[in-house]
């Protein structure tokens, strides 16, 4: 009985220690594993920052190699007067309409012309300011965006803006009409809204209230009806504005030389007939200078007043006629003369057009039309019967 107590009690205890290694194993593995996994994970993160840190240097030398090229870019770029893409298309000014204070919070609509940009090292982009131009040696003219030279600078009205800040201007293209709603005077309150909004790019929507109207006549073509409409005026002693295109000048020299000889104003009217807000600055620069520059050789003429072609413009577009020593000039009444083909009778045409009469107005008629060439003559002596002025809008 005994013995067979000592065996069970031996039994046990190597049972015991066998427990006991199992468990003391588990635990040194439990602590090698431990031990490797902390020695693994700093090794790692030792790397990762290592790899960081050197895509960092890579990172910050490429800004300062850029940075650096954009410095030298600048400093040859500020005397190079006389490359076309640095030209701001002005003459210095600093006057207060010329400082466009809160153009860096206006955002530029998608459809504005782009800008070429640099990145500072926060990866934001800001717009690359281009040199001033500055006044030709002559004293007497400037250069366009494009490279055209324009005449005087004394004739433009307010500021000269440098394109960067007629490109911080909003791009947006509006279309235009003087709407149907009139205040107390008969003026079109639509009209009198964007003059007022715009007055500071010397646009005219609506003139001053006054016994003054002035006509003008859009001359996208010729129809036939130009020489009777200034037979007409000139019987009334009346001086209007024609706006022209450069293929209507082209192929109609004489009647524009009539025009200037009877004391009528020539006024820009693109040469190509397209809208402007959808044309990048450079493009719009060169739709005026071109006519601008080809009429002033031709006759001698320096035309101030732009019409946008189909009433389109854009804030920019404002700024950059005045910019170019034009002013804008839409229309406080125009109605549907234009159609060839559906022409008013004279009679409704005469009453709708006399009964829209106001201070200050400012009358688009086309002159492809039938009823405006037959009714002209009778429109001007009603509005003098009824003590206006009629006559064009003066430089």
């Amino acid at each position: 009985m005994a013995k067979k107590r000592r065996k069970r009690k031996k039994t046990g205890q190597g049972q015991m220690i066998l427990l006991l290694s199992l468990v003391g194993m588990i635990m040194v593995s439990c602590l090698l594993y431990a031990v490797y996994r902390k020695s693994s994970g700093e090794s790692g993160m030792t790397n990762q920052e290592e790899a960081t840190q050197g895509t960092g240097q890579v990172e910050t030398g490429t800004l300062d190699k850029q940075e650096d090229s954009a410095d030298t870019n600048d400093s040859a770029n500020a005397g190079d007067t006389n490359s076309v893409s640095d030209n701001s298309g002005a003459a210095a000014a600093d006057s207060a309409g010329g400082q466009i204070a809160d153009a860096q919070d206006n955002e530029t609509p998608a459809d504005a012309p782009s800008v070429e940009t640099n990145a500072d090292a926060s990866g934001h982009q800001s717009p690359e300011v281009s040199p001033q131009a500055s006044m030709n040696a002559d004293g007497a003219t400037w250069t366009s965006f494009d490279g055209h030279t324009l005449g005087s600078c004394e004739s433009t009205y307010g500021s000269i803006y440098t394109k960067q800040q007629i490109v911080e201007l909003d791009g947006t293209k509006q279309g235009y009409g003087q709407g149907v709603n009139v205040d107390d005077k008969n003026r079109p309150t639509g009209a009198t809204m964007l003059q007022d909004k715009y007055d500071k790019y010397g646009a005219i929507f609506i003139a001053e209230d006054s016994m003054n109207i002035y006509m003008t006549l859009d001359e996208g073509y010729e129809n036939g009806y130009t020489n009777k409409i200034l037979d007409a005026m000139k019987a009334s002693d009346c001086r209007g504005v024609f706006f022209v295109t450069l293929d209507y000048v082209k192929k109609n020299m004489d009647l524009v030389q009539r025009m200037i000889d009877e004391g009528h104003v020539i006024g820009n009217h693109s040469v190509s007939h397209k809208s402007m807000p959808t044309l990048s600055l450079e493009e719009q620069s060169s739709e005026i200078t071109e006519l601008h520059n080809y009429v002033k050789e031709q006759f001698g003429y320096d035309m101030y007043l732009f019409r946008p072609p189909m009433g389109e413009f854009s804030e920019q577009t404002l700024a950059l006629c005045q910019s170019l020593g034009y002013r804008v000039t839409l229309w406080s009444y125009a109605y549907k003369d234009y159609d060839t083909e559906n022409q008013p009778d004279q009679g409704e045409a005469f009453q709708k057009v006399t009964a829209a009469k106001h201070g200050g107005a400012v009358y688009l008629l086309h002159a492809v039309s039938a009823t405006n060439c037959a009714i002209m003559q009778d429109v001007v002596n009603d509005f003098r019967a009824k003590g206006y002025e009629v006559g064009p809008i003066p430089r």
